[in-house]
């Protein structure tokens, strides 16, 4: 079917539903955020789990020393 010109100009363009799903400018920032965000959470994961096992590894370290002196 062929818009012809007794149409009205909104019938002629796209929905904005239509458009929003359509464009896909923004998705690259989009997912290099997503990745950005998991790449935090694992580090914040890991500093956290090593954190609390490297107190346990400088405590002996400090003891040690402190018997040496």
């Amino acid at each position: 079917m062929a818009f012809t010109e007794d149409r009205k100009p909104a019938e002629r363009r796209p929905s904005a539903l239509r458009r929003f799903l359509g464009d896909a400018r923004g998705s690259t920032a989009m997912e290099y955020a997503m990745i950005g965000a998991l790449i935090f959470a694992v580090a914040a994961g890991t500093i956290r789990l090593y954190g609390s096992k490297m107190n346990d590894v400088y405590a002996r370290i400090g003891s040690a020393a402190a018997q040496i002196n």
